[in-house]
């Protein structure tokens, strides 16, 4: 088989759920604490998800106009995307 490295969070995850994440889907860190891998600490999201964590945590910074003309962005995206 072919060799991955993988993230302690993502391996985690999938004993978690009992599914690897598939290749757009990240282990989500709730608390923004990215060494805190426990079950409870972890969900599945898309790296846009773990953008939006960090900018809600503080740690990313945004203007109210980017965030929005962001969002807008993505709806559109959302509406012509194939992928689940």
């Amino acid at each position: 088989g072919k060799r991955r490295n993988v993230t302690v969070a993502r391996a985690v995850l999938a004993a978690k759920d009992g599914k690897w994440p598939t290749d757009f889907e990240d282990a989500c860190h709730i608390s923004g604490d990215s060494s805190d891998n426990s079950f409870a600490n972890l969900r599945r999201g898309c790296r846009l998800n773990n953008i939006i964590d960090e900018i809600s945590i503080g740690r990313l910074r945004s203007s109210p106009f980017y965030l929005v003309k962001a969002g807008l962005r993505c709806f559109g995206l959302a509406l012509w995307s194939k992928t689940p």
